[in-house]
C-alpha cells in the first residue's frame, strides 16, 4: 500500500507542478515591434526600448505615451495520444485556444540630458485549457475490464514587469552612440488547476482520482543594459543584455486530493489523502532566463532591413519554468515606406524550445518557425526612418501612430502525456511523449501618442 501511495503522490506532482511552460514569448511592446515582429534591437526608438534595448530611449526627444502589445492569440493544437491506454486506445487531442492579452503600456519623457522611460509589461508564458478522455470497451479474452480516464488542466503563467529606464545620446565625430539601462521590478504568478481520474468497470475493478490546485506568486528583480551605434549613416548596430529574473520572496499554496479504491473495495468510500500547503519563503528563485540581443540594420530612403540574433541563456535554478537551456533564435524584417503616412513590414522568425527534457505532464518541446506581416499608419510624414514626429511639431497637435500585424507560427515537437495501465495498477502509470503540431495565429495592435 505504501508503494501505491507513493506512486499516486508522484503522479499528482507530475500533473500539478507549475513548471510546465511553453517557449519564451517575445512581448509586443511598441508600434515598431508590432510593425517588424520584434526585429528592433538596432533601431528601437519607442517605449519598447525598455524591453528590447534601453539605449533606444535616447533616439528621439519627444514625449510619448503608448498603449501597445494588445494581442489576440489563437492556437490550434493537435497531439493525439496525450492519454494512451496499454490496450492501444488514445485520446484525440484537438483543441483551439483563444486568449486576449494586454502586453505593454509605456511612457517616455525627456529630461535635461537624459531620456526617461517607464513601462508595464506582461510576459505571458502559458495560457491554455486542456480536457482529454480515453476509454476501453473491455476484452474478456485479454481479461481487461472497461476503462475510462479523464484529464483536465487549466494553466496560466505570467510575469509582470514594472520597468524604469534612462538613456543618453553621445555624438563624437558625427558617429552617434546611445547608452541606456533599465531596472525591472517583477511580479511572477503561476496557477494550475488539474484533475486526472480513472475508472475500471465503473469503479468495480478499481478507481484512481487525483486533483490539485496550485498557486504560486513571487516578487523579483531584473536588470537590462544596451547600446546603439551608427558607424555610418546607413547602418545601425544594437546590443542589449538582460540578467535572469530572480524572485526573492515566494508565496505558495497547494491543495491536493488523491483517492483510490482497489478491485473489490467499496468505491463509495475510497482510500486516499487530502493535503493543504501554504508557505512563504525567501531566497533566489529563477523565473526568466537572461537574454542577449544583437542586431544590425541598413537604412535607405525606401525603408530599412534588420536582422537580430537573440540568445536566451540557461536558467539553472528555475521555479516557474523548468530545465531551460541556452537557445539561439533569429528574427529578420524589412520595412517599406508605402507612402508618407504608411509603412509596410514583413518578417520571419524562429522560436526554438528551451526545454531540454520533458519532465512534467503537458510540458512542451516544440520548435516554432513563423512569418509576420505588419502595417503602420501615422498622421505625419514618416518617410524618414524614425517613429518620431517632425523636429518642430505643432504644439497644439497630437501625433498618433497606429500599427496592426498578423503573425503566424507553426510548431512541431513533443508534449508529455500519460501511458495508462489496462487494469487497476497505479504503480504502472508512466509518462509518455507524444508528437504534437501547433499552429498559432496572433493579431497584434499598437498605439502611440506623441506630444
Amino acid at each position: 500500500m505504501r508503494r501505491v501511495h507513493g506512486v499516486l503522490a508522484l503522479s499528482t506532482l507530475l500533473i500539478a507542478t507549475p513548471a510546465a511552460a511553453g517557449n519564451k514569448d517575445e512581448v509586443n511592446a511598441g508600434v515598431d515591434v508590432t510593425l517588424t515582429g520584434g526585429a528592433v534591437v538596432a533601431k528601437v526608438a519607442t517605449g519598447a526600448a525598455l524591453w528590447y534595448n534601453p539605449a533606444g530611449l535616447a533616439r528621439f526627444k519627444d514625449a510619448s505615451f503608448e498603449l501597445t502589445g494588445v494581442t489576440l492569440r489563437m492556437s490550434a493544437i493537435r497531439a493525439p495520444g496525450l492519454l494512451t491506454l496499454e490496450t492501444g486506445e488514445q485520446s484525440n487531442e484537438r483543441r483551439f485556444d483563444i486568449s486576449f492579452i494586454p502586453e505593454a503600456i509605456t511612457f517616455k519623457l525627456p529630461l535635461k540630458t537624459l531620456q526617461l522611460g517607464i513601462g508595464l509589461f506582461n510576459s505571458s508564458l502559458r495560457r491554455e485549457l486542456a480536457q482529454q478522455r480515453v476509454s476501453h470497451a473491455g476484452d474478456p479474452v485479454a481479461m481487461t475490464p472497461p476503462a475510462q480516464w479523464n484529464l483536465g488542466a487549466n494553466t496560466r503563467v505570467d510575469n509582470f514587469h514594472v520597468s524604469t529606464g534612462i538613456a543618453k545620446a553621445f555624438d563624437k565625430r558625427k558617429q552617434k552612440a546611445l547608452v541606456g539601462g533599465a531596472f525591472d521590478f517583477v511580479v511572477s504568478t503561476a496557477r494550475i488547476d488539474s484533475l486526472v481520474a480513472g475508472l475500471y468497470d465503473g469503479g468495480a475493478e478499481g478507481l484512481v482520482s487525483e486533483s490539485s490546485l496550485s498557486n504560486e506568486a513571487g516578487f523579483g528583480l531584473q536588470l537590462k543594459g544596451g547600446v546603439q551605434w551608427i558607424p555610418i549613416p546607413e547602418v545601425r548596430v544594437g546590443l542589449s543584455i538582460s540578467t535572469p529574473t530572480y524572485v526573492f520572496l515566494l508565496f505558495e499554496r497547494l491543495t491536493a486530493n488523491e483517492s483510490f479504491a482497489p478491485p473489490g473495495s467499496p468505491t463509495q468510500d475510497p482510500q486516499g489523502t487530502n493535503s493543504f500547503v501554504r508557505s512563504v519563503r525567501g531566497g533566489w528563485f529563477g523565473v526568466e532566463p537572461g537574454t542577449l540581443r544583437f542586431g544590425v540594420a541598413y537604412v535607405g530612403k525606401w525603408g530599412w532591413v534588420e536582422g537580430d540574433l537573440v540568445v536566451d541563456f540557461r536558467l539553472r535554478t528555475s521555479r516557474f519554468l523548468f530545465n531551460f537551456g541556452t537557445v539561439p533564435n533569429g528574427r529578420a524584417a524589412v520595412v517599406f515606406n508605402a507612402s508618407r503616412f504608411v509603412k509596410l513590414g514583413l518578417g520571419v522568425f524562429t522560436d526554438l524550445s528551451q526545454t531540454e527534457q520533458l519532465l512534467t505532464v503537458g510540458d512542451r518541446q516544440v520548435d516554432y518557425f513563423g512569418a509576420h506581416f505588419g502595417l503602420l499608419f501615422t498622421n505625419y510624414d514618416s518617410r524618414s526612418e524614425s517613429f518620431a514626429p517632425p523636429d518642430i511639431p505643432d504644439k497644439d497637435k497630437t501625433y498618433i501612430t497606429f500599427a496592426i500585424a498578423l503573425r503566424y507560427a507553426h510548431g512541431r515537437g513533443d508534449i508529455l502525456g500519460l501511458l495508462l495501465p489496462a487494469v487497476y495498477d497505479p504503480a504502472a502509470i508512466q509518462t509518455n511523449p507524444v508528437d504534437a503540431r501547433v499552429n498559432d495565429i496572433a493579431i497584434n495592435f499598437g498605439l502611440k501618442f506623441s506630444f
